[in-house]
């Protein structure tokens, strides 16, 4: 299921820029984005216990986690604001653990700077279950 979800999930889910358009299409664009790569990312950790690498996978044109990790992160850090529908809630929340995790995952120093705008996670928080603590 794990080596599936390269096509069945990441190809299909997952624009070369980041976008994720089945999630754009709904009216809480933002949460179910960033719903969605936070469940690719907790199928990526699980991987890493079976020696599936989802962390760095790449289709020929580009679609992979860090690409929808990048995608969002404008939004996520309050640079842009979200230009697709959301009811309710706004763009930002929920950022901070998908951004914690691409950090401890791949080389971007940016990444790791931008951690720091965000709460820190209380080491009992159910986050370090799956995903390495910064």
């Amino acid at each position: 299921m794990l080596d599936a979800a390269k096509q069945k999930r990441i190809a299909t889910q997952i624009e070369p820029d980041g976008r994720q358009p089945l999630e754009l299409a709904r009216t809480k664009s933002w949460g179910y984005s960033v719903g969605n790569l936070s469940g690719l990312m907790s199928l990526a950790a699980l991987g890493e216990s079976v020696g599936i690498d989802l962390w760095h996978y790449e289709t020929p044109d580009g679609r992979s986690l860090r690409k929808a990790v990048d995608y969002l992160l404008p939004f996520g850090i309050g640079e842009k604001p979200w230009p697709h529908q959301q009811l309710g809630g706004s763009a930002g929340r929920g950022f901070g653990p998908l951004l914690r995790q691409a950090a401890a995952h791949f080389p971007e120093p940016r990444y790791r700077d931008l951690v720091s705008r965000f709460a820190k996670v209380e080491p009992s928080a159910r986050e370090h279950l799956l995903h390495a603590a910064l």
